[in-house]
């Protein structure tokens, strides 16, 4: 796992608004609770994905609800709205779900670029869910 990953996920752990980071064993990801306001929080997953033939690439992940069809639309329409972050289709144990989720070169992110798209995950996820399910799924 690169130093700077760890240093700048471990600088947003730092923020009021982060009540607890769990780290996977492997140094690799971790899961942040991010409070969000209203009593509610999200659970958001960042990870740093490297393979032989590729660069390291971040990815940073928040569930928001169950992929119902009759949402499909909508969900794909409030992707014209996000400016960092994509909804996507997510497999879990059960169902798939539908996720905020964020991608791009671990090279090509700041510290500054990467906390951005930290913040629009988890309070964009945050919203959707709100608006979308009526209930906080943290």
């Amino acid at each position: 796992m690169s130093s700077r990953f760890r240093k700048i996920v471990d600088s947003i752990a730092e923020f009021d608004e982060v009540i607890a980071a769990r780290w996977r064993e492997d140094d690799a990801s971790v899961f942040l609770e991010v409070r969000t306001g209203d009593g509610r929080s999200q659970v958001v997953m960042i990870q740093l994905i490297a393979s032989q033939d590729e660069p390291p690439v971040v990815h940073i992940m928040s569930e928001i609800g169950p992929a119902r069809e009759s949402l499909y639309e909508e969900m794909l329409l409030r992707n014209l709205h996000l400016r960092y972050a994509r909804i996507a289709l997510v497999d879990g144990p059960g169902d798939r779900s539908f996720a905020v989720v964020f991608a791009q070169p671990f090279a090509d992110l700041d510290e500054v670029a990467f906390t951005r798209a930290f913040g629009e995950v988890a309070f964009m996820a945050d919203g959707i869910e709100r608006e979308t399910f009526g209930e906080d799924r943290t």
